[in-house]
């Protein structure tokens, strides 16, 4: 079990088993609360919940509880739970997609000199990248609202690291599915449309890729596609800024001076946009390998039960 969460109370033991059960119902399964008594010292331990804090009291107990209750209803320790996993997903959805976007940009530079193509981002779209087509964003991710079944997880171990091995693997593979869709459509466009329109078409490609990615980056534990996704207006408008934004840098002339980028017509766009899909069909494709992987084990198992 995870390490006790300490809480500051007043009450009498005789409410603990309605408390617990409480927690149980509310989705506090396995959230360790322990509570100290109004004195300052610890007075009984809990594996899932405790009573509420008498808020006409106070003295050491705030000093020394993890949570302290602002009034006496337990609902006031759902819903810090409820915030507190939110603030959580939040983080990781951050981390994740600006590791993402860095990863991508570093293995698209590799892979081009490796391959003997011209840089695909140039000194002055690297900040602009970083700055102005991650930042908004990155932070909308930072305020996403709390998915509708964020009580229903198992909670988790409070020593886990924010980048453990999974979402490390994820955030790689986003990195490289970024990194070569880039190099191969620079790869493929030189000869075709010349080296300037291929390298405009890759800069604006991995500038697309990110539109894409923050969708990945809101499905850590969770389908990719669905209405929770459109529930942030805030990123929405955000990834339509950024498009926006992205045609100002390739079409207006002043724009095209400080980004070395020449116009692309709607086929050259089209192309960029259809790449830089490929890092959502990338986490679309694992998504089904798992449910069948699932559904194979269900399988199994219900013959083993006949």
């Amino acid at each position: 079990m995870s390490s006790p969460v300490v809480v500051g109370v007043d009450g009498s033991p005789s409410s603990l088993a309605a408390v617990e059960a409480a927690a149980w119902e509310a989705g506090l399964r396995g959230v360790g609360l322990r509570l100290v008594h109004a004195f300052g010292w610890p007075s009984i331990h809990l594996p899932h919940g405790g009573p509420p804090w008498n808020p006409g009291t106070t003295g050491l107990r705030e000093l020394a509880a993890d949570m302290v209750l602002t009034d006496d209803d337990f609902s006031t320790i759902v819903r810090a739970v409820r915030e507190g996993r939110s603030i959580y997903d939040d983080i990781v959805k951050f981390v994740r997609f600006q590791l993402a976007t860095n990863i991508g940009a570093m293995l698209a530079l590799l892979g081009a000199s490796l391959a003997g193509l011209p840089a695909p981002l140039t000194a002055a779209q690297l900040p602009w990248i970083n700055i102005i087509m991650d930042g908004p964003p990155a932070m909308a991710l930072a305020v996403d609202p709390a998915r509708d079944d964020v009580m229903r997880h198992p909670p988790r171990d409070p020593e886990e690291r924010i980048l453990n091995a999974r979402r490390l693997f994820a955030i790689s593979r986003a990195g490289a599915v970024m990194a070569l869709g880039t190099v191969v459509l620079l790869a493929l466009a030189r000869p075709a449309c010349g080296t300037d329109t291929a390298l405009t078409m890759a800069f604006t490609a991995f500038v697309l890729f990110q539109l894409f990615n923050s969708l990945n980056a809101r499905a850590d534990d969770g389908p990719v596609l669905g209405r929770h996704q459109f529930r942030n207006r805030t990123l929405w408008l955000c990834l339509a800024g950024v498009l926006a934004v992205q045609v100002v840098a390739v079409h207006l002339p002043w724009a095209r001076t400080a980004f070395g980028t020449v116009p692309l017509d709607a086929t050259q766009w089209a192309l960029c946009l259809g790449t830089a899909s490929t890092v959502l069909l990338a986490e679309l494709a694992e998504l089904a390998e798992l449910a069948v992987r699932a559904a194979q084990s269900a399988l199994r198992g219900s013959d083993r039960a006949v």
